[in-house]
């Protein structure tokens, strides 16, 4: 009698939404039943020394476990396994997950555990104290890092090694100019509406909170996330939608915002591809990614131009329209190769 092989997306799903949820859940149901023995208002943060400066109902604890523990499961282990899908329909493979999402995966885990731990342990201290006693958070916080550590680990572990090879890309097919001819390529690259609207969702509410904060009269607290909101927003602004251009002077992909700018000069061009990028299975998620030797602006699933310089590093840039962008900039580069160096 043989074994059936392990179903990778399987071992995917119970090491990046199954485990993380139960841990979650489970931490919940404790703090639940410490919950009599502890203080209507108790410490629910601790500034850098580890002492207590905020606080808030006891119901936090549990109220904020399930929530994190359940919204960061389905969102990242969804997300990673909808990019995987969405590159095997493209590459007529089996979807399975990529050392990337897997990484992802036992992040999840990992993440899930330490604050579930660091949650309940945080609770546990304060069983049986008075209201706004001040107990110090550093024990609860190293024992909640080494769970989270040890958690991840073994969801890195639980997870099949990735086997498959990379999809190739598709060589561009230079534009056909004439030599006195030039050819410009102009598009936005924009994250996905669900996405985007998560971000600004999230800056818009934070900054509004750090506004009622500052009014109500908490001034730390306000300024604390009055200055999330902010840093959210800029990161909104300068990282979720970019303009790609295509000219003589090479490619140029710049943020809304104006900063941040690359440009790639085509005297540095050694080729020009037509991709398809998996987020989370190529770069590990979306934005600003960094792989060795592969550099992506990163804000979809889809088709993108990469570029191969002239030392081997590969720049991607996902964009609507790859191959006519991808086209026009390996004329470009051909007739800067024919040109030679300037002098």
């Amino acid at each position: 009698m043989t074994r059936r092989p392990a179903d990778p997306n399987r071992r995917f799903l119970i090491v990046a939404l199954i485990a993380p949820i139960t841990i979650a859940l489970a931490a919940s149901v404790v703090q639940l039943i410490m919950l009599p023995n502890l203080a209507a208002t108790v410490a629910i943060h601790w500034d850098f020394s580890g002492t207590p400066d905020g606080f808030g109902p006891a119901w936090s604890f549990p109220a904020l476990t399930a929530g994190l523990g359940i919204g960061l499961s389905a969102l990242l282990a969804g997300t990673a396994l909808a990019s995987d899908r969405a590159a095997a329909r493209r590459d007529a493979r089996p979807a399975t997950p990529t050392a990337n999402s897997g990484f992802v995966g036992a992040l999840v885990l990992g993440t899930v555990a330490f604050l579930s731990v660091l949650a309940t342990a945080l609770a546990a201290v304060q069983v049986g104290a008075p209201d706004e006693q001040a107990v110090g958070a550093g024990l609860p916080m190293l024992g909640a890092l080494a769970a989270g550590v040890a958690a991840g680990l073994a969801g890195w572990w639980a997870l099949p090694r990735a086997t498959a090879a990379p999809v190739a890309g598709e060589a561009a097919h230079a534009l056909d100019l004439g030599a006195d001819e030039s050819a410009v390529w102009v598009r936005t690259a924009t994250m996905s509406r669900l996405p985007l609207a998560l971000l600004g969702g999230a800056a818009l509410v934070t900054v509004g909170l750090g506004v009622v904060l500052l009014v109500t009269g908490d001034d730390a607290a306000g300024w604390i996330t009055l200055a999330s909101g902010v840093v959210v927003t800029l990161l909104v602004a300068t990282g979720t939608a970019y303009r790609v251009v295509v000219d003589n002077r090479g490619l140029t992909v710049r943020a809304f915002a104006g900063v941040p700018r690359w440009r790639l000069e085509p005297s540095g061009i050694r080729a020009v591809e037509v991709v398809f990028v998996n987020p989370t299975g190529d770069f590990g998620g979306w934005g600003w990614r960094w792989t060795p030797g592969r550099f992506g602006v990163v804000t979809r699933a889809g088709e993108a131009i990469q570029v191969t310089r002239a030392d081997g590093r590969q720049f991607v840039v996902t964009v609507d329209d790859a191959e006519t962008g991808a086209a026009v900039l390996q004329a470009v580069a051909d007739r800067a190769r024919q040109e030679g160096p300037r002098t």
